[in-house]
């Protein structure tokens, strides 16, 4: 429940959690901070809760959001690299030489991948502004050979 005085309640499926702390713990404490306050509508016990998780330091402290941005960033670029790979390999070396610069061809998949991801955020997320593309004539920052 997220009220001991109002009919209303949360569901939570299985052991789920918010940056490692389980919902169970943050729907208790967000209970016994609302007291016997109440609202007119779902919405507004909704818009309370999402407001009591920005404001919840004491659960969220910087130094984990920061560490779980971390993770969650390194599984977006770890995602993205192992697509460019996979690509590269189906596309390159596991097809027939077609005489075409492999370099070439790596900065094209590469480039490909990346702006797919980014616009794929953009569409997720669509407050973000000004995220760049890449640009695919940029220089491939490793050997080719290296990539397998």
């Amino acid at each position: 429940m997220l009220s001991n005085h109002h009919p209303v309640g949360a569901m939570v499926y299985n052991n789920s959690s918010l940056l490692g702390v389980p919902w169970e713990t943050i729907l208790k404490l967000f209970r016994k901070n609302l007291a016997s306050q109440s609202f007119p509508t779902l919405v507004e016990y909704g818009k309370h809760l999402l407001k009591y998780l920005n404001e919840a330091e004491n659960l969220f402290p910087k130094q984990i959001q920061e560490r779980h941005y971390q993770i969650s960033l390194q599984t977006f670029y770890e995602n993205i690299e192992e697509e460019i790979r996979e690509r590269i390999e189906k596309e390159i070396f596991a097809a027939p030489a077609d005489g075409k610069d492999d370099a070439e061809q790596v900065r094209k998949i590469a480039a490909e991948v990346i702006n797919q991801a980014l616009s794929n955020w953009r569409a997720e997320s669509p407050t973000l502004t000004g995220s760049p593309t890449l640009d695919p004539t940029w220089p491939v920052v490793c050997p080719l050979r290296s990539i397998t």
